[in-house]
């Protein structure tokens, strides 16, 4: 197939987008999502015991050391030396 060494206009000429004004800004997830990128690390869920609070097997799980948990918080904690991600009962000291 031949290909035309020209450019062909498909539009309206003569009238300027009212888009043009605006600028398109790039979206970024570290800045939707990370509020404090030094204590902030990324893991994988695995395993099917937090489907009820949707995260499911093959998640990737987003972690900031620097909040502060409260009771009933979803957390990943280092427990026996490998890390789960459980929901804290403070009442009951206990992960859940």
């Amino acid at each position: 197939m031949k290909v035309i060494p020209n450019t062909a206009s498909a539009g309206i000429s003569g009238f300027e987008s009212p888009a043009t004004e605006y600028i398109q800004r790039l979206l970024s997830l570290d800045e939707l999502l990370i509020d404090h990128p030094s204590a902030t690390f990324f893991g994988h869920a695995s395993g099917k015991s937090m489907r009820n609070v949707g995260i499911f097997d093959g998640d990737i799980l987003i972690i900031d050391r620097h909040v502060t948990i409260e009771n009933g918080d979803v957390v990943v904690a280092n427990y026996n030396g490998e890390f789960v991600c459980k929901i804290i009962d403070s009442n009951a000291s206990t992960l859940r």
